[in-house]
């Protein structure tokens, strides 16, 4: 008998059977816990979250009596489901911006995920996707970087992964600083115009989805309290050296989590 569920990481919201597996009879009734107390029982052995959140956090078992012809009898607190909520987890880049002059270098790690597990740094450019170095590792350096190097990074393990990370090389002077990760309604965001022609500040101006959105005598635009509306394409422009590339701001509420579910199984013989 096996309690089985997804090896698979769920975004909150999602659904989700657990099935109470039993080798000697198909038509068999289960008892789901979760943590010690009783949930519900099944006839079909199976059962379902609809819609998986933080609450659902802790540990899961499942109890069959099931008859066949033998009086088979499968004992219970035998079989456990763990699920472990976590913030949504995103590969740490090195220095942290998502654009980066050409011929500079970058740094991608995997580090500090969960450590049962062989971490890579996979990326996907020019539609390719590859390891990021040869063989399992957790961090990856590109120096310097070309702009064949722009594309995805992400990290991978198992049947786990962190989303992904865009980054941009580019051969031009200026360059946007923006957040690598997504931040959170509420909180203050701060978006730099970089070039590489001076370490001067430097008037920019600064656009999301095309249009204009404000300009700055240091080089800097603050967005505080941001919120859904300000997600988007940003760039900024210096007149003297030119535009950025464009990058994506993505805003999260306290609901956006990921739900990473971990089974144990064990089989009687």
């Amino acid at each position: 008998m096996v309690l089985g569920s997804p090896g698979l990481t769920l975004i909150e919201g999602d659904a989700v059977t657990l099935h109470c597996l039993n080798k000697v009879n198909a038509n068999i009734t289960a008892d789901f816990y979760k943590d010690g107390r009783f949930i519900r029982s099944s006839s079909t052995g199976n059962m379902s979250i609809q819609s998986v959140s933080t609450s659902h956090q802790g540990q899961y078992k499942c109890h069959i009596i099931g008859k066949s012809e033998y009086s088979y009898v499968v004992p219970p607190d035998v079989f456990h489901l763990c699920i472990f909520i976590s913030f949504a987890v995103f590969a740490q880049i090195v220095p942290s911006r998502l654009q980066l002059f050409e011929h500079s270098s970058l740094s991608i790690d995997c580090e500090g995920f969960h450590p049962a597990t062989r971490w890579a740094v996979l990326r996907k450019t020019e539609g390719r996707v590859s390891t990021c170095v040869s063989g399992w590792a957790t961090v990856c350096a590109v120096k310097p970087a070309f702009l064949s190097d722009s594309g995805e990074y992400w990290c991978e393990g198992g049947v786990e992964r962190s989303n992904a990370v865009n980054i941009t090389v580019t051969a031009g002077a200026v360059i946007l600083e923006s957040p690598v990760h997504p931040v959170m309604e509420g909180e203050d965001v701060t978006l730099r115009c970089w070039s590489k022609m001076t370490s001067s500040a430097h008037m920019a101006d600064f656009f999301k989805d095309g249009r204009h959105v404000g300009a700055s005598s240091t080089a800097e635009m603050v967005i505080g309290n941001v919120s859904k509306s300000d997600e988007g394409l940003y760039r900024c422009s210096i007149s003297e050296f030119g535009a950025s590339p464009q990058s994506w701001l993505t805003v999260r509420g306290e609901t956006s989590r990921l739900v990473v579910l971990t089974t144990v199984e064990v089989e009687l013989k």
